[in-house]
């Protein structure tokens, strides 16, 4: 008798231990064994008690709490265990605030990367439920052998609440143990709540200068397109603009592999010579204080949300905005929103404009009629087709009957996209050079044309973007190169680049930054 009940106590041990590695063997292999094969031994052991005493936590609930309560804490924790057995399978990466704040500002996006990935949503869901059937296999074999040991102590309900509740709360909301990594079925919550109790952001600095309104272009446009990598454009689009006089920079460098902390970045301005991993970017002036500032009216057109804006737009910066409008309409957003520009070029106000496009975000197929029967197809068939169809008229439309003497349009994308089979297009943990090559291109007034006709060649960047566009709001361009980069008539200072941790979550966090020239000395082709 007592022989099976050991053996029925080490089975639930071991069955537990099974599911907790489910769950948690990207993070143990990272946190762990890759510390230990680094000589890092004080941090590998570190980790290690760390994920043991949340371990410990969770077996301890997994024994004492009622079956109802139980049964609430198995969800949470599959819910917790899947979004990161997922974000691991796809990105070879762990979790961390800055990544779930990333996640949740690129939401909008959740059904394309379900389509995309559904093979890796598959197997994290199939390994996540495995684990759960584990858990309560050992719950049964463990509570077995102890329940029978402990039936001499007694605890009074209300005090036995009161520990279980308190056990339940610090596993799913306290950072406990302080050290080390927070294991995988529970550090949503831990984040989450983390994220909740961050500090607001901080105040934007002013605009320190004044415009000249004898400089200035009355209507300043941004088209930022969603995913078109510069080879599709120069392939696909550049053939049909060539009559429109379009001035082109070139294969330029995106200011992320990601979308949202490429349009931080774009809509905040950069110093390319003096970011660095403390740089907050929510602390400086934004475009649209630059043109409220001029006399502009703000205007921003999103083609990819029906709600509120996107890309980590915060209430204050929300503020500065005139007009927004969410238009995305199925597959004809972005010319129905080449139509809503058009009207605008053509009105005497002066504006500045941001257009996010809906563009061509993965899976391709949703992008073009009749997509779904392209399944089986490779991904670039898919992607070229998604382009064309797209992109079709837009441009033209947005420049029908414009007099352009008066206007200043620059078209680019938020990133680029490596179109291979089993890969991440964009946003990769690893991204290659592709993920970052963009168009970028502009279509300027007859009077300001010569400015550029002697263009310096070397590499352009989108954060080029920013001080070009406040010399055409009337301010210095000694000042915008000073506090920026280059003009575009230029090569850029600095290629820069943004990660998903792109502004910190807590006051002192550094942010993921680093140059182009760094990152393409480490990952040549």
């Amino acid at each position: 008798m007592r022989t099976n009940l050991i053996l029925a106590w080490l089975g639930g041990l071991v069955l537990f231990a099974a599911a907790f590695l489910l769950f948690n063997a990207e993070l143990l292999i990272q946190s762990v064994l890759y510390r230990a094969a680094a000589s890092d031994h004080a941090s590998a052991v570190s980790a290690f008690l760390s994920m043991a005493v949340q371990a410990l936590l969770l077996l301890l609930l997994l024994i004492f709490l009622p079956r109802k309560w139980l049964g609430i804490l198995l969800m949470l924790v599959a819910v917790s265990a899947i979004i990161n057995v997922t974000y691991s399978g796809i990105l070879g990466e762990v979790l961390d605030p800055s990544k779930i704040a990333w996640m949740l500002a690129e939401a909008r996006q959740s059904s394309n990367a379900i389509g995309q990935f559904g093979a890796e949503f598959a197997l994290a869901a199939g390994k996540v439920l495995a684990g759960i059937i584990l858990l309560c296999l050992s719950r049964q074999l463990l509570r077995r052998t102890i329940l029978p040991t402990l039936q001499n102590l007694s605890m009074a309900p209300t005090l036995r609440f009161f520990v279980m509740a308190g056990l339940t709360a610090m596993f799913l909301l306290s950072h406990i143990p302080w050290f080390g990594p927070v294991s995988s079925e529970r550090n949503l919550y831990v984040f989450g709540t983390a994220l909740l109790n961050a500090k607001p952001p901080p105040d934007r600095g002013p605009v320190i200068v004044e415009a000249d309104p004898s400089r200035q272009i009355r209507k300043i446009v941004w088209l930022v397109d969603e995913s078109i990598s510069h080879d599709a454009f120069d392939r696909l689009i550049k053939p049909d603009i060539r009559d429109h006089q379009a001035i082109d920079f070139g294969p330029a460098t995106s200011l992320g592999n990601c979308s949202t902390p490429s349009n931080i970045a774009l809509r905040s301005g950069v110093n390319v010579l003096k970011v660095n991993a403390k740089t907050d970017l929510r602390a400086t002036p934004s475009i649209w204080q630059y043109a409220r500032k001029a006399g502009y009216q703000t205007v921003l057109l999103d083609g990819q949300v029906s709600g509120p804006p996107q890309n980590m737009m915060l209430p204050p910066e929300r503020g500065l905005i005139d007009q927004y409008k969410s238009m995305a309409d199925g597959l004809h957003t972005d010319r129905k929103m080449a139509d809503v520009i058009n009207a605008k070029l053509k009105a005497p106000d002066k504006e500045f404009v941001v257009a996010v496009l809906r563009g061509v975000h993965f899976q391709y197929t949703d992008h073009y009629p009749d997509g779904i029967s392209d399944k089986s197809k490779p991904p670039i068939y898919q992607y070229e087709k998604a382009v064309r169809f797209s992109k079709k008229d837009v441009l033209e439309r947005v420049l029908d009957g414009v007099d352009r003497q008066n206007v200043a349009i620059i078209y680019t994308s938020d990133h680029g996209q490596n179109v291979k089979p089993g890969v991440v297009p964009h946003c990769s943990a690893n991204p290659v050079r592709q993920e970052f090559e963009i168009p970028l291109f502009a279509f300027l007034p007859e009077s300001r044309r010569p400015l550029f006709a002697a263009m310096t060649d070397g590499p352009r960047s989108a954060s080029q973007i920013f001080p070009t566009s406040i010399v055409w709001m009337g301010y210095s361009a000694d000042y915008a190169e000073k506090t920026y980069d280059h003009r575009l008539m230029q090569p850029s200072k600095r290629q820069v680049w943004f990660g998903r941790t792109v502004v910190p979550v807590n006051p002192g966090d550094q942010i993921d930054v680093g140059t182009i020239a760094s990152y393409q000395a480490s990952n040549p082709d």
